[in-house]
This record gives C-alpha cells, structure tokens and sequence, in this order.
C-alpha cells in the first residue's frame, strides 16, 4: 500500500507537469487498451498530429507547432495516461494473485475493490475533463473539471494512505481495566515527552501488545540514553535514585514492573509490563 501511495504522488505529479506544459489536450482521443502504444512510426506521429490539429488550441495558440513540438507534448500526456494504465495494471495482478494465495483478511478484499474501482473512476473524469477541452470553444480543459480531477487524485492518495496505515496497526481493542489503560496511555506520554526534551533521538519505536495474562508496552529509542549504563528493574532504580520518577510510580500504581536498559549516546529501551487478571 505503501508503494501504491508513492504511485499515486508520482502521477499527480506527472499530472502538474502535464498541465503546466500544455499537454493535455495532445491526446484526442480515449484508447484505454490500444492507447497505451505511443505511435510508432512517422506515418502514424502524422495522424495523430492531424488529429490535434483538429483542436481550437492547435488554430488559436499552437499553430506554429512543428511535429517535434507535437512530440514534446504527446509524451508528457501519455506518459500520464499510461503511468495511470501501468498502476491499475499493477494492482489488478497484485490484488487476483493474492486472493487467490489466501493472504487477505476477509475485513481487506472490499476496502481494495473499492480502491481499484476508485482508479478507473478517476480515469473516467481524467477523460472528461479532457473531453471538454476538446471543442470549438475552449483553449484548455474546463477548470471545474480539472478542480474535481485533482482533487479526487488526492482523495484517492489519502484513501491508499489511510487504509496503508491501517494494515499496519493492530486494531485488536486492548482488553484490560479502564485504570490500566489510562496509566498505560500516561506512561506512553510521558515516554515520547521525555524523548522529546531529552534524548535527542531520531527514531522511536512504540509497541504495544497483550495476552491473556498481561500487558506489554515497550518504547525504544536511538537518542542520548539515561546517564547510566545497563539495564536494570524499576526497584534498583530505585536504589540508586536512577530512572523516571513519573513512569516508575505509575507502573506500580497499576502492579506492574518496569525495565530500563540504557546505552549512553545510543538509546534506551524501556518495557513495561503489567498483569491482566
């Protein structure tokens, strides 16, 4: 999902690019299968540069246009059309071989048909915007059109970035007492804070996860680390007046028992664990 979104960016990008060079209109016509060649030999560059001589933008504004200028705007705009092609594509191949392995949770497959069917529609109001461009009135596509265009080119990024980040997190609800998940919610926040302010870190990694039996969450971090080395429980932190105050109280408050393992200029790691039942 990850790439699909990084694909998505890659065509409205190629869509700007597309709009800022004028080539939206080099295309005349719409080949979803036999379109997806650019012409191949000079006689069929001819009849396709024919075609968009046809166009009010061609008598109007590019009338000076020789076949290579033609050429120019041809590429950017097909290059549009088949990048939006080669996705769904892409997809199509993806999505059938791995329903066909099993792989997708049942909650998965109609999220992704809603996704396919979300691209071919964005491809039906790519062509009609294109379409309204295409008459003997206007010089550009219609700016409405193009508005709903690009705006739905985002919405469909979202969507694929939404439901990306929703396959990467568990959405299991956490089955332990009201108290234990507002300390446990306490203790995470205070985590991030004290990265925050004082260990400089890059990189955090959050993981929260329970069984029958407890509840674990571990946070870890690549920044400057506790002033001291090792790892030690919450009672010989204690001894040595080491550690987070704030995090150690409340992970008794809940019987649970806290761990800390410190590397100065490398990180620390701490791991809470807490008894359900």
């Amino acid at each position: 999902m990850e790439t699909t979104t990084a694909e998505i960016i890659i065509q409205i990008l190629l869509g700007g690019i597309t709009r800022l060079s004028g080539s939206g209109l080099s295309i005349t016509e719409w080949e979803p299968v036999k379109g997806a060649l650019p012409p191949l030999t000079e006689q069929q560059w001819i009849i396709q540069f024919e075609k968009y001589k046809q166009t009010p933008q061609f008598h109007l504004l590019n009338f000076d246009f020789t076949l290579s200028d033609f050429k120019f705007i041809y590429f950017w705009e097909w290059f549009h059309r088949v990048w939006a092609r080669l996705m769904g594509v892409v997809f199509a191949i993806g999505f059938v071989y791995f329903l066909v392995k099993k792989q997708f949770k049942k909650e998965m497959i109609l999220p992704m048909v809603l996704l396919f069917l979300l691209g071919a529609l964005q491809g039906a109001i790519g062509w009609i915007m294109v379409k309204s461009g295409l008459n003997e009135e206007n010089l550009y596509v219609n700016h409405i059109r193009l508005a709903i265009h690009f705006i739905a080119a985002l919405g469909l990024c979202c969507y694929v970035f939404w439901f990306a980040l929703d396959l990467l997190v568990d959405s299991a609800e956490l089955r332990a007492p009201d108290r234990v998940c507002r300390e446990i919610f306490q203790i995470y926040r205070e985590a991030l804070n004290n990265i925050k302010k004082h260990a400089k870190a890059t990189h955090v990694v959050v993981k929260l996860s329970q069984d029958d039996s407890r509840l674990l969450l571990v946070v870890d971090d690549n920044g400057e680390g506790f002033s001291f080395a090792g790892k030690f429980t919450g009672d010989e932190l204690d001894r040595l007046r080491l550690g987070p105050i704030s995090i150690k109280e409340r992970t008794r408050t809940v019987n649970g028992d806290l761990t800390v393992e410190s590397n100065p200029g490398h990180g620390a790691r701490l791991t809470i664990e807490i008894p359900l039942g």
